[in-house]
């Protein structure tokens, strides 16, 4: 926030998943991502919990401006000590997982800089456990490439 002239405390996102096989239960807080891979689409499963998605469902704005918006920084809800909430509002989801989902976790530093499209594109690539390592890699040097200097973050897990 302080990099982009924004004033005000700063906060840090949750996306963490628990497995009991077959469900993954998502807790999600801030705007780090969980998507799922599935029979070669891309599915996101949690919501930005940032000014500009706000703006986007508001129709304010598109989901294309909202990528750009500098409120894209400025967090709705976040794990922070200095939240003046007594609760932070959790997002909770279930998803009922089968055999070769892939499920990506990652920050606004790599979704940011890698599109959606390109997400899909390498997921597609990967067809068994040993090509988990290099995708994402793959796109952490993408997100690099594209000019990402925030935290670049991925976590990519294949079932």
């Amino acid at each position: 926030a302080k990099r982009k002239g924004l004033k005000g405390d700063m906060g840090s996102t949750l996306t963490l998943g628990y497995l009991r096989w077959p469900i993954l239960y998502l807790v999600h807080v801030g705007d780090s991502r969980a998507y799922l891979f599935r029979g070669g689409e891309l599915f996101r499963l949690t919501r930005d919990h940032n000014l500009a998605e706000e703006m986007v469902r508001m129709k304010v704005m598109t989901a294309e401006e909202a990528r750009s918006s500098r409120f894209a920084s400025v967090l709705t809800n976040c794990v922070s000590t200095s939240n003046q909430r007594e609760e932070i509002q959790v997002e909770l989801h279930q998803v009922e997982l089968r055999r070769g989902d892939k499920v990506l976790l990652c920050t606004d530093g790599l979704y940011g800089e890698v599109p959606d499209k390109d997400i899909k594109g390498r997921l597609m690539h990967v067809v068994g456990p040993d090509l988990v390592e290099p995708c994402i890699k793959g796109l952490i040097e993408a997100a690099r490439q594209n000019g990402g200097h925030d935290n670049i973050t991925g976590i990519l897990a294949y079932f």
